[in-house]
C-alpha cells in the first residue's frame, strides 16, 4: 500500500543538515586568507516575524561596519524555494534597520539542489517586461 508515494513500511529520508558545514569549510578559509575578522553564528537582531535572526558569519570591516553573511546549502529537493526568498527579505531588513551598521549583506548559496535566486523568482514572477 502506498501513502504519498511511499510504501507503508518505508520511512522518509531524514534531512541531512550536516552538509551546511561544506559551505563554512569554503567560506571561512577564504575570509582567513583575506585577513578578515569574523564571528560565527551571531544574532544580529530580529527576523521578520519576531524570532532571533542568527547569521552564519558576521564579518568585521573597516570603520566599525559589519557584513552579515548567511550560508544556505540544499543537497536534496526541499524548502529552498521558501527559505532563500525569506532569507533575502530578512537580510534586506537587517541592513535597512541597522542605521548604517550594515552597509550590505551576503547570501551564499550552495548544494546540488539549489537553483539560483533568479531562477526561483522567474518561475513565479516573470520579468516585468513580459507583462507590459
Amino acid at each position: 500500500m502506498s501513502i504519498n508515494g511511499l510504501m507503508k513500511t518505508e520511512r522518509p529520508m531524514p534531512r541531512d543538515t550536516r552538509t551546511g558545514g561544506v559551505l563554512e569549510g569554503m567560506i571561512l578559509p577564504a575570509l582567513d586568507n583575506g585577513g578578515y575578522r569574523y564571528k560565527r553564528q551571531v544574532v544580529i537582531g530580529k527576523r521578520l516575524g519576531g524570532h532571533d535572526h542568527k547569521v552564519d558569519v558576521l564579518v568585521s570591516g573597516e570603520s566599525d561596519v559589519e557584513i552579515p553573511i548567511s550560508l544556505k546549502w540544499q543537497q536534496t529537493s526541499g524548502t529552498a524555494e521558501q527559505k532563500v526568498p525569506f532569507e533575502i527579505l530578512c537580510l534586506a531588513e537587517a541592513v535597512h534597520g541597522s542605521r548604517g551598521k550594515f552597509k550590505k549583506a551576503y547570501l551564499v548559496l550552495g548544494g546540488g539542489r539549489l537553483d539560483s535566486p533568479r531562477l526561483l523568482c522567474e518561475r513565479r514572477y516573470p520579468p516585468l517586461s513580459e507583462k507590459l
